[in-house]
């Protein structure tokens, strides 16, 4: 069954181990290989152990009166490049986040929880916390309006294609663009006007395949969806401060793309093996990505946004610790230090007790 793996035998051939995952509930089966076992007849499978995590690692030992089990979980932290210091540092210490940005005053912050991806407000110090979202509803990618007063984000509910909502960042209801539209909305931006939102658009057939995508807006005030002519196609769009270019991945995720909406032409800024997340310094001068395919290193650039040759910012040469699975860029601080979720693999053993009957 789906779900079912990483199964083996007692050394006596009398019972089938094996694991069973249903959501985030992780259990342990026994099978017994005889029948009779059971005095209603043909033995059945039964749980022996439930657990929160994930374990994909079975062994008994010799005389059959224990099972030990492998763990397999990772912890999320969010860290800032500081350049001074040539080192990754904490940002928030013990903040559980999975994304981050700041309000255009500096003095807020947007964050999403790990595993939950709920969204949190707060002061730029962690103060004032507010949740705004819950779960099941999961958010992505949040991001204040120019003026601070509210939030869009990405966001995903069970059974249904990916939206854009946006809601007011003291708290209240979230309001769905597009709610009615058999279509996946995903990487909002906000218009320098604030009343406005630029994101990717893809179209859905019955299957809910993607057939089609483009760059589109969307007026708040009049409920109208235009698509951005010339960007059939492109990667998830970051708007520029001023507004004026849109900067997206090419459709093989190779170069970095800056379209100027005034003459509607593309140019390309830089190549790699997987551009990924391309954000704009706060004044519009630079562009900042990271390839995650470039080596164990998983270099981050920055490029002059009216060209040049793309130049190393940071790596994963500058963690100080060495449990670093992996790490994604994931914003840049309101004086454009990068910031990048740390990925750390953790694994513990734990034994189990049988009892036989």
């Amino acid at each position: 069954m789906e779900g079912q793996c990483c199964g083996r035998w007692t050394d006596d051939g009398d019972y089938f181990l094996f694991r069973e995952a249903s959501g985030s509930d992780f259990s342990l089966w026994a099978a017994p290989e005889r029948s009779g076992f059971f005095a209603w007849g043909w033995p059945q499978p039964v749980k022996l152990y439930s657990a929160g995590f994930d374990f994909s690692s079975l062994a008994v030992s010799p005389d059959g009166k224990r099972v030990f089990l492998a763990s397999r979980n990772e912890s999320r932290e969010l860290v800032r490049y500081a350049a001074d210091l040539r080192q990754w540092v904490p940002v928030l210490a013990g903040l559980p986040a999975s994304g981050i940005r700041w309000s255009p005053d500096g003095n807020w912050i947007a964050y999403t929880t790990f595993p939950d991806m709920c969204l949190w407000r707060a002061r730029a110090d962690g103060s004032e916390r507010l949740q705004l979202t819950f779960a099941p509803m999961q958010v992505f990618g949040a991001v204040w309006s120019p003026d601070g007063s509210k939030l869009a984000f990405h966001e995903l509910s069970p059974g249904q294609p990916g939206k854009i909502a946006w809601m007011p960042a003291n708290g209240g209801k979230a309001e769905v663009i597009l709610a009615g539209e058999h279509t996946a909305e995903d990487a909002p931006n906000w218009l320098p006007d604030g009343n406005s939102l630029m994101f990717l658009r893809s179209w859905l057939d019955k299957d809910d395949r993607t057939t089609a995508t483009a760059i589109s807006t969307f007026d708040l005030r009049s409920g109208e969806a235009r698509k951005v002519p010339g960007t059939d196609n492109s990667g998830p769009p970051e708007l520029s401060p001023d507004g004026r270019y849109i900067a997206a991945q090419s459709e093989d995720f190779h170069a970095l793309l800056v379209m100027d909406r005034q003459s509607g032409k593309w140019k390309q800024l830089a190549r790699a093996e997987f551009v990924h997340l391309p954000k704009w310094s706060r004044d519009g001068r630079y562009i900042y990505y990271q390839d995650p395919r470039d080596g164990e290193d998983q270099p981050m650039y920055r490029v002059a946004a009216l060209g040049g040759k793309a130049e190393e910012v940071a790596s994963r040469k500058q963690f100080l610790r060495s449990d670093v699975g992996r790490y994604s860029f994931a914003a840049l601080t309101p004086d454009d230090q990068p910031v990048a979720v740390v990925i750390r693999p953790n694994a513990d053993v734990y034994a189990l007790e049988l009892e036989r009957k």
